[in-house]
């Protein structure tokens, strides 16, 4: 159960890692752009991001659903940290 839980932790927090990345790269790039790396990064987060995105509004012209998936993240990651202790 150890095992299962540290290795769920491990993915949550490269997943929480990769959306950081690919929200530095949409300040640089366009989300359609020729770029191969930013477009992997957009493939990759955007499965996730885009039905919070739908149901949050653009607070001030930011879009807040990269702080959703942190916040969930970081609750998931406690509550498997409590769980294997």
């Amino acid at each position: 159960m150890a095992a299962v839980a540290s290795l769920l932790i491990f993915v949550i927090e490269v997943y929480i890692l990769v959306v950081l990345i690919a929200v530095i790269l949409r300040w640089v790039y366009p989300p359609y752009s020729t770029n191969a790396i930013a477009r992997f990064f957009f493939a990759i987060t955007e499965p996730v991001l885009a039905p919070i995105r739908r149901r949050l509004p653009f607070v001030g012209g930011f879009d807040l659903s990269p702080l959703v998936v942190w916040v969930a993240g970081s609750v998931l990651i406690a509550l498997l940290r409590n769980l294997v202790r």
